[in-house]
């Protein structure tokens, strides 16, 4: 990892591949972003976890009017 840049609600991470991966690298960050999620929920009470993914999903719509995603 070259950097890392903690924000309110999400994280930047600049990565830097220096061999061939066994897995491609889109599920390898799968696997960290399942990995966060799961020790958020754990650490955090349900209530604030549930206006987390209120919120999220809200930022989602305005980003994604029509439904679309990447």
């Amino acid at each position: 990892m070259v950097a890392l840049q903690m924000m309110p609600d999400h994280l930047h991470a600049i990565l830097f591949v220096k061999e061939q991966m066994e897995k491609p690298l889109g599920k390898v960050l799968l696997g960290v972003k399942q990995a966060c999620n799961q020790a958020f929920r754990k650490l955090m009470p349900v209530e604030f976890v549930a206006v987390a993914q209120q919120h999220a999903k809200k930022e989602h719509r305005k980003e994604f009017p029509c439904g679309a995603s990447l």
